[in-house]
């Protein structure tokens, strides 16, 4: 047998072992993420903060209270100036003022980084509280020596207003599927910035996010994918962030988002080392855009009336969300939360879209970057 065909059949052996690994069906983490971390591995946790008064605190206690003992909480405070330094200095955090604003959450990072010692450092918002044993469940990934980064499951801190109620279920679509689904196949698609875990030695120092684009997370997880390195998902690791109440502050965030997105294509001109990366790249902003199109004019075609192709298309696409989500609520122990804002998720998937179009014809067709550093993870 050829050389060729022993790693096709290699990888066709890979592939069915994942499809019939009934841990990850049931959403259960691999056998070596039940492995503790190990002692001797020292973490710095690092929160960048703007303005950040009123979350501050909590989310310095919620890093002290870690059952794996953090190395040190660094808080920068980007020149605030509602008093945010003072307050996570007196929850003990060391606190590191930028000399100036620096306008973009990529620089206060690279700030704090330059002076980090320990092995790993852990990235967290300013508004965001990690679950007790956030770290204790993350950090196993890194026994897998090829896996530089590692992110957790997002749940909105409060579940209160209509926005905030299709965000969670945005999140169980979003990441108890899709990002579970990119882990599975090693592209997860953005170790998102609220909360992940790095390797010093992998990322670098000082210049550890580049500031080339206003979605530092994508931005270097990107990079990190094309270079051929290793990034996990664990879904037993929980933050929880505070996700915008109002239509206002969601388009804002959606924006920030969006366009970030949109530079980091831009940057590396449509190119890819990484071809699952490219894909995933490529794929999102069609679907977002065309996605819904396609499916309808396939199914009008099939029955011969647009009436009957949109119903279809809605009754499928209601029937699937609504399995999947009932389970994870389910599992989450909160399938009460899923039923009262299941149908609140509709809206946010319009909005996302003309939130999509209008960025692609501001940073791509007009070329106006957006560049200044917003609230919203």
């Amino acid at each position: 047998m050829r050389d060729s065909d022993e790693e096709r059949v290699v990888k066709c052996r890979g592939i069915w072992n994942r499809l019939t690994d009934w841990r990850w069906w049931l959403g259960l983490s691999p056998k070596h993420m039940e492995a503790a971390p190990r002692k001797t591995w020292e973490v710095t946790v690092v929160i960048p903060a703007f303005n950040e008064a009123e979350s501050i605190g909590m989310t310095v206690l919620s890093v002290q209270r870690q059952t794996f003992p953090v190395r040190e909480i660094i808080v920068v405070d980007d020149c605030s100036t509602d008093g945010t330094g003072r307050i996570a200095q007196r929850f003990g955090a060391t606190v590191l003022r930028t000399p100036r604003n620096s306008g973009t959450k990529s620089q206060a990072l690279n700030y704090a980084l330059a002076g980090v010692q320990s092995e790993f450092v852990c990235i967290v918002d300013g508004d965001t509280i990690l679950a007790r044993n956030a770290l204790e469940k993350v950090l196993p990934a890194f026994h897998i020596e090829k896996v530089v980064a590692a992110c957790g499951y997002v749940v909105p801190q409060r579940i209160k207003s209509f926005w905030e109620r299709a965000r969670f279920i945005e999140y169980i679509v979003g990441i108890a599927i899709y990002k579970r689904a990119q882990n599975h196949i090693g592209a997860v698609f953005v170790c998102s910035g609220c909360f992940a875990v790095f390797r010093i030695s992998a990322i670098g120092g000082a210049r550890s996010f580049r500031e080339r684009t206003i979605a530092e997370d994508m931005d270097l997880t990107w990079e990190l994918l094309d270079k051929g390195k290793e990034i996990a998902f664990v879904g037993s690791a929980m933050c929880y962030p505070v996700d915008p109440p109002s239509l206002s502050i969601l388009v804002a965030q959606l924006n920030r988002w969006y366009r970030g997105y949109l530079q980091c294509m831009k940057v590396r001109r449509g190119r890819f080392q990484n071809w699952k990366l490219g894909l995933l790249a490529y794929w999102y902003i069609l679907d977002f855009m065309f996605g819904w199109v396609m499916f309808i004019a396939g199914l009008s075609l099939y029955t011969g009336s647009l009436f009957r192709g949109i119903s279809i298309a809605f009754l499928l696409q209601v029937t699937l969300l609504f399995s999947v989500c009932s389970v994870k609520g389910f599992m989450m122990g909160r399938l009460r939360t899923v039923l009262a804002s299941f149908f609140c998720y509709f809206p946010i998937l319009i909005i996302n879209a003309c939130v999509l179009w209008r960025a692609l014809w501001l940073e791509i067709i007009l070329g106006r970057s957006l560049g200044e550093w917003q609230k919203g993870h």
